[in-house]
């Protein structure tokens, strides 16, 4: 939780290089480790109008209303820590983080995933940088069934490598399927890496306003979700992102 709308902390830049030293030798000095990263408070909202006749005649009304606000904003959040501009009000998320690593599917215009070799560099990424292990590939729904439907040349399923298959697949309608890689129009992405590494910054919860006067003059009723909060990350290196995917 933030105390106030802008907060700094401290995120490791690189690693510490220790040195040898001899009896009562000087110990070497690392550069600089760590630089500070500022959480700045971003607002979310969302308004729907309800008409009073329907909040009057319904009897699950309020409860579909809360849950449909929540999912909406949710599903933003997801989008934003994950593809977020970084263009004020919007954070950024990770795809366009400096230091983020990446590794590309086919060429210029993309390519299909036909095994799992991609993932297997990302994750090889992830090492080689001293991060720690993935807790996740983020992906489309079209991606994760995609993934399911490999087959061998002997039209068996392709069962994912080990050290893939240890890692969970969760997708997420927040990643769109429409991108543009060269002259392709509906590329996807992956993104894995140590979530853990990802900080929400949250100033103010998710909080559910009504207000009767707004429309008073159609007699509907304003319902308004909101939350401010920022996204950061302790170790861009802990994420890789598999681009130019196409179906």
């Amino acid at each position: 939780m933030l105390g106030t709308n802008k907060v700094s902390i401290a995120r490791l830049a690189s690693d510490p290089v220790a040195g040898w030293r001899l009896e009562s030798g000087s110990v070497a000095i690392s550069d600089s480790t760590f630089e500070k990263v500022d959480f700045v408070a971003q607002s979310l909202a969302v308004m729907v109008k309800v008409s009073r006749e329907l909040l009057a005649d319904s009897i699950n009304v309020n409860g579909a209303l809360e849950t449909a606000l929540a999912q909406a904003l949710a599903l933003e959040v997801d989008r934003v820590c994950l593809f977020g501009t970084g263009v004020a009000p919007q954070p950024r998320g990770i795809t366009l983080a400096s230091g983020i690593q990446s590794v590309s599917v086919g060429g210029a215009n993309g390519g299909q995933l036909t095994n799992y070799a991609p993932l297997i560099q990302g994750l090889q990424k992830l090492s080689e940088a001293n991060a720690e292990p993935a807790t996740a590939l983020v992906m489309a729904p079209r991606t994760k069934f995609g993934l399911a439907g490999l087959i061998d040349t002997s039209n068996q399923p392709l069962n994912a490598p080990a050290i893939v298959a240890a890692v969970p697949q969760l997708d997420t309608n927040a990643v769109p399927v429409n991108m543009t890689k060269g002259t392709a129009t509906n590329a996807t992405k992956i993104i894995l890496g140590d979530f853990s590494q990802m900080m929400l910054g949250v100033r103010q919860e998710l909080q559910l306003e009504i207000d009767r006067s707004r429309f008073i003059d159609t007699l509907d009723v304003a319902f308004v979700a909101h939350l401010r909060f920022d996204v950061q990350f302790a170790h861009n290196e802990a994420f890789c992102v598999i681009d130019g995917i196409i179906p």
